[in-house]
């Protein structure tokens, strides 16, 4: 599809610069029927370029587009490394290849439920998004900073746009939890509410029982 477009870019410019030669010459020497056959033409090109753009525009549209990210805001105290397909149509077979990868709490590669194909993802729909579970984000830091780390993660996707297909496509993905150093706030008032009216639960768990411990030992005291 790329040298398609190619294809059509070159041909529709050198139309263009052909037309255009004949314009100034024939300008020049007053033919005014050409001067205007070729303004008709040089219209016609560029009329056929804007087409075309508006209908590479919508193909483009409807392929996948998987976008990489990581999350430390969804669940409190951990990363998650997420892929998210923001495109019109679904990906087939994703597949993780690490150049400089991300590793999780047991020092392994951060991958999906991989099969025996090493196949990552078998099926990411349009807006579907899938995560994965990398480490505690406050263990992450520590480790970084002992270690003077640079928290940047990098590799490729392979995915195919058909089940069937045998063209792999490769897309480059790029991570980073190096603006996370120093920023580690929530981004919903809402995740942090759940998380402390967690802690507070408990806290009542714990009183509750505490009482009722103190009520049996005093009813025990009460009958002896």
């Amino acid at each position: 599809m790329k040298m398609r477009r190619i294809f059509v870019n070159i041909s529709l410019l050198i139309g263009l610069g052909f037309s255009i030669y004949i314009l100034v010459v024939t300008f020049t020497k007053f033919e005014w029927n050409t001067v205007a056959a070729t303004l008709a033409v040089i219209t016609a090109i560029l009329s056929t370029w804007m087409t075309q753009r508006i209908i590479w525009k919508q193909e483009d549209d409807l392929e996948p587009s998987l976008n990489t990210y990581l999350d430390l805001k969804s669940r409190h105290g951990l990363i998650q490394f997420v892929i998210e397909n923001n495109g019109g149509s679904t990906a087939y077979d994703l597949k993780i290849v690490w150049e400089k990868p991300l590793l999780d709490l047991y020092k392994n590669e951060v991958h999906f439920n991989q099969d025996k194909n090493k196949i990552d993802i078998p099926i990411i729909n349009k807006g579907q998004r899938l995560s994965v579970i990398v480490k505690g984000s406050l263990d992450a830091f520590k480790e970084a900073r002992q270690t003077n780390e640079e928290m940047d993660y990098f590799g490729k996707i392979l995915f195919k746009k058909s089940k069937k297909s045998k063209k792999i496509l490769s897309l480059d993905f790029y991570v980073s939890l190096e603006p996370y150093k120093r920023s580690l706030t929530f981004d919903s008032e809402e995740v942090n509410f759940y998380y402390e009216g967690a802690k507070i639960h408990k806290d009542l768990v714990d009183i509750n029982a505490s009482l009722k411990e103190l009520n049996d030992n005093l009813n025990n005291k009460a009958s002896s």
